[in-house]
Parts: C-alpha cells; structure tokens; sequence
C-alpha cells in the first residue's frame, strides 16, 4: 500500500535454488553423475555471482564503468549456459547423439 510489498515469494524465488541445488547435489551424490554434478555446481556458483553483482551494482560501476546489474545478467547467462548444457548431453545420449 505505501510502497513496501510483501517479498517473501521474491525472497523464496531468488534464493531457495542457492539452497536447494546443493542440497540435492549432496543427496544424490554418485561417481556415475559426476558430470551432472559438476554442471549444477557452476550454475549454483555463476548464480551465486549474479548475486553478488547485483548487490554490489553502484560500486561496481563507480570502479569499471559497467553497471553490476549489466555484468548480473551476464553472469546468469553463463549459469543458463551450464544447464543447458547438462540437458544438452542427456538429450544427446538419450537419441543416441551422442
């Protein structure tokens, strides 16, 4: 109503993949899954640093001249990057692709 919402759904949306993916990583761990794994490893890692680049926009582009907020969303296209990538490869040796 003046301006401040309710942003537990925001909070839920953006941060609970930080906590779930490794989580799951750690349950399901196996020898057989270790390129899985790694590829949900570098999306949690390049996520965590969107974060952080968002966070830390204005003094990001007070030192470089680039925008935190710019270099967020490229950093998330490296995270999408590595997932497609991981179901790249299952679709791949699925169809025999691969």
């Amino acid at each position: 109503m003046q301006g401040r919402g309710d942003l537990r759904w925001y909070g839920l949306v953006q941060f609970y993949p930080m906590v779930i993916i490794p989580l799951l990583l750690s349950l399901y761990w196996s020898p057989t899954h270790k390129g899985a794994i790694r590829s949900l490893a570098w999306v949690v890692v390049w996520y965590v640093v969107a974060k952080v680049l968002e966070a830390e926009d204005r003094p990001i582009d007070a030192a470089i001249g680039v925008s935190g907020h710019t270099l967020k969303h490229l950093a998330a296209a490296v995270s999408t990057g590595y997932f497609v990538q991981l179901f790249g490869r299952r679709y791949a040796r699925r169809e025999g692709l691969a």
